[in-house]
């Protein structure tokens, strides 16, 4: 059993599956199904009994969709009725170590010192059973300039006719970079694709620039104001910067929480912009509607602008979020 841990889009789920494949491995990917199931006595069936059932079955049976003799089990979606009832995920761990014949690998999107490694697979368990845990480092800046000059020019060979990838536009994906490697190409994609001339000129209208993470943060937390009799306008419209980060809605948000503060004057409006922030985790904390993501994120900008109503005015320089954020001590 394997525990690969790691920021999102760093490689995890590619790694494995390109390896399974050099050694002749089909790979049984467990994905928690939203939908609900009935046994054969037509009772409803917990979310965790449908996971059990799915250990035992892949370990008993081999998929008639392969082509290897051997398999390993993925599973990238722990169900969530373990986060809280983490006892029974020891119990379907020792039974699974008494039963089961292939290999395992849990992936799961967040560092090494997580909340939900120290839940789930906490040092005791994981020698008790002999689990392996391996951490993916993020892409470096230069690792992932290297990989979007390959990407680009192998797009522009055999989808020269849909997308144009130039080195304008790699620069622009760069400079919100955040390693993640599957956003950045995702990205990379869809700025560049060719738009026919008479959609550049509908009403929708053409950026004027080109909004980086850290300046798009330094906005937020350093808004400037136009005054227009009792009544004031942003200058820079909070909409358009929401924009510019709806596929980074929770990376954005993050580095928020990690430099609000330096520009917040009074202790009421810290307190406001932090219940606002606080809402802001709990929404984006709702998986089954990845819509919320964009919710919180246009919350957050607007709330964070319209409570820092006076800036600190110094220059303050904006920090990464820590990558072990909810690794806090509790007393």
């Amino acid at each position: 059993m394997l525990v690969l841990t790691g920021s999102s889009g760093c490689g995890k789920t590619a790694a494995i599956k390109l390896l399974a494949k050099e050694n002749s491995f089909d790979v049984i990917e467990w994905i928690t199904p939203v939908d609900q199931a009935e046994d054969e006595n037509k009772h409803i069936m917990r979310q965790g009994d449908r996971f059990e059932d799915h250990l035992i079955r892949a370990t008993r049976y081999h998929t008639v969709l392969g082509d290897c003799l051997k398999q390993l089990l993925l599973v990238k979606d722990i169900p969530n009725v373990y986060h809280e009832d983490y006892k029974s995920f020891f119990t379907l761990l020792e039974k699974y170590f008494q039963i089961g014949r292939e290999p395992v690998i849990f992936v799961c999107t967040e560092t090494g010192n997580s909340r939900l490694m120290h839940t789930l697979f906490p040092p005791d368990i994981r020698t008790k059973f002999g689990i392996d845990t391996i951490n993916i480092n993020v892409a470096t800046a230069t690792a992932m300039k290297n990989v979007l000059k390959r990407i680009s020019n192998t797009l522009n060979s055999i989808a020269g006719n849909m997308l144009y990838i130039s080195q304008q536009h790699i620069n622009e994906i760069l400079s919100n970079s955040i390693g993640d490697v599957r956003s950045a190409v995702l990205n990379l994609i869809f700025i560049s694709l060719k738009v026919p001339e008479k959609h550049l000129k509908s009403e929708c209208g053409i950026r004027q620039e080109t909004l980086g993470l850290l300046h798009g943060v330094g906005r937020v937390i350093n808004p400037k104001r136009q005054s227009y009799g009792n009544s004031f306008k942003f200058v820079h419209d909070p909409e358009e910067i929401t924009a510019f980060f709806q596929s980074q809605s929770v990376v954005f948000v993050q580095f928020l929480q990690e430099n609000y503060l330096n520009t917040i004057r009074t202790l009421e409006e810290a307190a406001a912009a932090a219940d606002i922030l606080s809402l802001g985790d709990v929404l984006n904390s709702e998986w089954r509607d990845r819509n919320l993501s964009k919710v919180a994120l246009s919350y957050c900008i607007r709330g964070l602008m319209l409570t820092n109503e006076k800036p600190v005015t110094s220059w303050n320089p904006v920090r990464k979020p820590r990558n072990d954020y909810n690794n806090m001590q509790v007393s």
